[in-house]
């Protein structure tokens, strides 16, 4: 047969990109509201 994994990729393939996020979206911010909101991400220093 073929690996769990594979399954698990053909079976979260059928589902639009947009859910996905949104649900971890809202995951985080149910788990993060007694948290300060992390500062913004500093942009990378040019080399």
């Amino acid at each position: 047969g073929a690996p769990p994994d594979t399954n698990d990729y053909n079976s979260r393939a059928d589902f639009p990109p947009h859910q996905l996020m949104q649900s971890a979206q809202n995951n985080f911010s149910s788990l993060s509201q007694n948290r300060p909101p992390p500062p913004p991400p500093q942009p990378a220093a040019p080399q």
